[in-house]
C-alpha cells in the first residue's frame, strides 16, 4: 500500500529522528507490535499510532501523557478517533461492553459531533490507533499472538489489563485524532477477507474471555 516507501521517504529527510525495522516475513499484527514493543525502553512512555491517523494539536502528547499521570491506576490513554472531513464526526470515545450483544465491545459517541465527549474519563477501552502508554507497564503490553489477523487484538489486549492486572484504559476527548479507516484495505478482496479476519478473531476473543464477562463484571469496567 505505498508504506514502506513513505517511510524510507521520511527517514531520508529526517534521519536523526526516525528508525525504521521491517520484518522480511509477514508474521501477523500481533507478533509484528511485539517484536516493536520488545525493543522500546521498559521505563519509558511510549505512543502507539497506526499510518492512517492525523492530529493537528502540537501537543498532543503531551495531553494525553497528562491524562494518562492524573490516575496512578491508568495505564493506557486514549485519543478521540474522528472521521476526517467530510463527514467530521465521532468515530469514537471510548468504548464499553454491553452485555445485551453478547459483551461486544460498543463505541461511545460514534456518528455524534466531533466537539462533543471532549471530556477525560475512565472507559472499558480506549482507543489503540493513536494510544499513550505508561513506561512501568511495557513489559505487560504485548499483544496475544493468537491475534495473527487484524481486529480484536487490541480489545484483548485491554481486557488482559483491565480484568487481569487491575489497570485502567483512560480516553481523552482533547485531543482529536483523524482516522483515515481501512486506507489499506480499498480494495474489494481484501475488504472481503477483513470481514472474516473481524468474525474469527471475535470468536476468539470470546473463547478465551467470555465466561469471565458477566452482566456484574461488564457494569465494574464499564464504570470503573
Amino acid at each position: 500500500d505505498g508504506t514502506k516507501e513513505f517511510l524510507l521517504a521520511l527517514k531520508r529527510k529526517r534521519p536523526e529522528n526516525i528508525s525504521l525495522f521491517f520484518s522480511p516475513v509477514n508474521r501477523g499484527v500481533s507478533w509484528g507490535y511485539n517484536s516493536l514493543l520488545e525493543r522500546i525502553p521498559q521505563d519509558q512512555d511510549m505512543v502507539l499510532m497506526n499510518n492512517d491517523i492525523s492530529v493537528a494539536d502540537p501537543h498532543w502528547i503531551c495531553m494525553l501523557r497528562a491524562c494518562a499521570y492524573d490516575d496512578k491506576e491508568t495505564a493506557m490513554v486514549g485519543a478521540k478517533l474522528v472521521y476526517p472531513a467530510p463527514f467530521g464526526v465521532i468515530q469514537t470515545a471510548g468504548t464499553f461492553i454491553w452485555p445485551a450483544l453478547q459483551r461486544v465491545p460498543v463505541s461511545i459517541g460514534m456518528g455524534e459531533p466531533c466537539w462533543s465527549h471532549s471530556e477525560c474519563r475512565f472507559v472499558a477501552q480506549t482507543s489503540f490507533p493513536c494510544l499513550f502508554v505508561k513506561g512501568e507497564v511495557i513489559p505487560e503490553f504485548r499483544f496475544d499472538p493468537r491475534f495473527v489477523t487484524p481486529f480484536w487484538e487490541d480489545t484483548d489486549l485491554a481486557m488482559k489489563f483491565t480484568l487481569k492486572m487491575g489497570r485502567k484504559s483512560r480516553h481523552c476527548g482533547k485531543v482529536v485524532a483523524y482516522h483515515y479507516q481501512s486506507a489499506s484495505t480499498k480494495q474489494e478482496s481484501v475488504r472481503s477477507r477483513a470481514t472474516a479476519f473481524l468474525d474469527s478473531n471475535g470468536r476468539r476473543f470470546m473463547q478465551k474471555w467470555g465466561a469471565l464477562l458477566t452482566d456484574e463484571t461488564c457494569a465494574r469496567i464499564n464504570q470503573p
